[in-house]
């Protein structure tokens, strides 16, 4: 979420905050069920969770959120790689557990993609004890 969202100061969060803050969510193509994963439509207690625009990349997301149009839901690996000044990752507690896998077509198994899967691997599998915390200075 944007820094200056009324979230971004919070250690974390409860899903059933949700309720209070529209969600980003990703546009057809993406599979239904990793659109309802990422901006689903209810709390785990039933509220409902309003609704953010709709975007096609992981960057246009991010921009919109730094913009004050949503917060998005990411993963951890997601949310270490793409750390900004103008964006607070805050944890959420009271979700599913969260996965990142590497999805590929058929027929593109290629020498690049062959040498992609293990650094992928390598990458999402590091951890770092605290999730990563940006804010830039909030003032008059």
């Amino acid at each position: 979420m944007s820094t200056r969202h009324p979230f971004a100061a919070r250690t974390v969060l409860d899903a059933e905050e949700l309720a209070r803050a529209p969600l980003i969510r990703a546009a057809p193509p993406a599979p239904a069920y990793w659109r309802g994963c990422q901006a689903p439509l209810r709390t785990p207690g039933g509220l409902a969770v309003p609704r953010g625009p709709a975007v096609t990349t992981l960057q246009e997301g991010l921009a919109t959120a730094a913009a004050g149009g949503g917060a998005m839901l990411l993963c951890r690996p997601t949310a270490q790689t793409h750390v900004r000044s103008d964006l607070a990752f805050v944890p959420v507690s009271g979700l599913g557990f969260s996965e990142l896998t590497l999805v590929r077509g058929r027929g593109g198994d290629t020498a690049v993609v062959r040498a992609f899967v293990p650094a992928v691997t390598e990458t999402a599998s590091e951890t770092v004890p605290d999730p990563p915390r940006t804010r830039s200075p909030v003032g008059p």
